[in-house]
């Protein structure tokens, strides 16, 4: 059995665009006018991701979907993400013995980053996660060295206090 996570977007360009620059994941064959795309982590991790385009009229009856990110370090995943489009949705905040923060993607798909030491090996451990994560390898993906931060405040950041 392989796990495939489905993403529905309304624009595959940006969409390949922002989860290959944003998130530092690797598309697979893809070809200008298709209407998907497979992404991997790379390092031989097994999760995939398709996006799928749909048109507006299908996505207003889709569920967003949501994926779980397994992170070294929180800001500068984050930081990441906003450089490439993401809103941050849920300020980075306490999670059982680690941390997370909620993000959305340009196509209102919600991605929680989570630095919590030990996961994946301990998910199982715990009955209160309440979650399902792709780990992405060392050196990979959103745990590659982010990209230097441009002047300004992050895009459409809210506070703790709301």
């Amino acid at each position: 059995m392989q796990l495939l996570t489905r993403i529905e977007v309304d624009d595959l360009a940006q969409a390949a665009a922002f989860y290959r620059d944003g998130l530092g994941l690797h598309a697979g064959a893809w070809r200008p006018g298709a209407r998907a795309v497979m992404l991997h982590a790379g390092g031989g991790q097994p999760a995939q991701i398709v996006l799928l385009e749909l048109p507006q009229r299908a996505m207003r009856r889709s569920i967003p979907a949501r994926v779980d990110w397994l992170v070294p370090e929180l800001e500068p995943a984050i930081e990441r993400a906003l450089e490439a489009g993401a809103d941050l949705e849920d300020w980075p905040q306490e999670c059982g013995a680690g941390r997370q923060a909620v993000l959305l993607d340009p196509f209102g798909n919600a991605l929680r980053f989570l630095q919590w030491p030990g996961l994946p090996e301990t998910l199982c451990d715990r009955a209160d996660t309440g979650t399902l994560a792709t780990a992405v390898a060392p050196g990979a993906g959103l745990l590659a060295a982010p990209q230097a931060r441009q002047a300004g405040s992050p895009r459409k950041a809210r506070s703790p206090a709301g």
